[in-house]
């Protein structure tokens, strides 16, 4: 396991919540800006313990370093 260490220079928020519903009859949608990325989950697709525990864990993925967002186009350290 290799270790990473957070960059709070390239962090960013991440969420999910629930919505009433979605165009198109989606279950799920992404919505990302600069800064931020969240799914909306519409109500009855997702318990609120698995939008809970999920939560977590992209925020533990988050914090850890373990996933970069990229919002502008310039290559990763991963990369390249």
């Amino acid at each position: 396991m290799s270790d990473h260490t957070p960059d709070p220079e390239r962090s960013f928020d991440l969420d999910m919540e629930f919505v009433a519903e979605l165009p198109n009859g989606q279950a799920v949608a992404p919505i990302e800006q600069e800064g931020s990325f969240m799914w909306l989950v519409v109500e009855g697709h997702m318990t609120k313990q698995c939008l809970d525990e999920m939560s977590e864990h992209l925020q533990h993925i988050v914090r850890n370093g373990l996933w970069e967002q990229n919002w502008d186009n310039s290559p990763s350290a991963a990369s390249g």
